[in-house]
């Protein structure tokens, strides 16, 4: 693959070396715990590789995913009825530098839509023609901010359409923890001014040079942001960065912004402290100057809520609550005698 993958592409084209750092850095786990996921759905059809997939979750990652919503057996679409047994699931698309279907190996952006469906619709009137749906899995409603309009689904989606020569393609999201179903983005002629502008942001974004750097908005949306130097520079300098606050009225509406963006850094580059520091804890514990020591500890948890008294008391409003159960125990790292 020359370019980069096609799940980079909404932030590449705003950051040729996101793609990069999310390469390197990337959503490892996010990605395995989708697989599993199919492996769920296809039940007992599930072979070997499928199961494999679910034996190298984490019990805590297992239990997520068997939360997760499934598609119904029919995914509701606006005008064709898609039954869910018809999918191909984690197909691999491919498109080469002139925006064709190619040999993974040479394309210049490859990736894997989750659901994928190509039905011919056979009405009259400018409907007509073969479609190629694509479905995508997203852990929520927000975790993509430009929703079916992704230039991640959009690079399946046109993808999907050039291989299996269809008219019309069309991508949509099932939220996996909330939402109220499928949402869906327009429908697009595959050869048509709209898809071809398509193509020239997928070529743009594939292309964009992994050494060039470009902070802004789309930094959230980066999986390598805790690696990327331009990101955390300016945690690097913070008495410079936090200067505004160091005097009455320093903080205004023209600096807030810079803060909060330091802020927001800071906290991505104080989590990794935290990992780092619990993964040494529980190697070696931590001696404070005080003969303390900050160490792995079980904490129990304080009393629960009592859901029988409050349903022998209000009934009716018990109906609306559930309660959270008895106390429970949990670990904690914690400064300890």
């Amino acid at each position: 693959m020359a370019g980069h993958r096609m799940s980079s592409l909404p932030v590449a084209q705003f950051c040729g070396a996101s793609a990069a750092l999310s390469a390197k850095h990337g959503a490892g786990r996010a990605a395995a715990m989708s697989s599993a996921f199919h492996a769920l759905l296809a039940g007992d059809a599930a072979g070997d590789r499928e199961r494999g997939r679910l034996a190298r979750l984490t019990p805590e990652e297992l239990a997520e995913i068997q939360t997760w919503k499934r598609p119904p057996d029919v995914i509701p679409h606006p005008t064709i009825t898609l039954p869910l047994h018809l999918a191909k699931h984690e197909t691999e698309h491919a498109l080469s530098k002139d925006g064709y279907p190619c040999d993974p190996k040479d394309a210049l952006t490859v990736g894997h839509s989750d659901l994928l469906f190509v039905v011919d619709v056979e009405s009259t009137g400018p409907d007509v023609g073969r479609y190629a749906v694509i479905v995508d899995f997203k852990r929520s409603t927000f975790t993509t901010e430009d929703g079916p309009e992704s230039l991640q689904l959009l690079a399946y989606g046109l993808s999907a359409a050039l291989e299996s020569h269809c008219t019309h393609f069309q991508v949509g999201i099932w939220p996996l923890t909330d939402g109220d179903g499928m949402e869906w983005g327009p429908v697009y002629e595959t050869q048509s001014f709209e898809a071809a502008a398509i193509w020239e942001r997928i070529r743009e974004a594939a292309s964009s040079s992994p050494t060039e750097y470009a902070t802004g908005p789309h930094c959230r949306r980066c999986y390598g942001r805790p690696h990327c130097q331009e990101y955390l520079l300016p945690v690097s300098d913070p008495a410079a960065a936090l200067a505004p606050l160091s005097v009455p009225g320093g903080l205004t509406a023209a600096n807030a912004p810079e803060v909060l963006a330091l802020y927001e850094r800071a906290k991505v580059v104080m989590e990794l402290v935290k990992d780092n520091l619990e993964a040494f804890a529980e190697r070696e514990p931590i001696r404070g100057a005080d003969g303390k020591i900050w160490r792995k500890v079980t904490c129990a948890n304080g009393p629960s809520f009592n859901g029988k008294a409050f349903q022998a008391e209000h009934p009716e409003l018990a109906q609306k609550y559930t309660s959270p159960g008895k106390g429970t125990r949990s670990m904690g790292f914690r400064w300890t005698k």
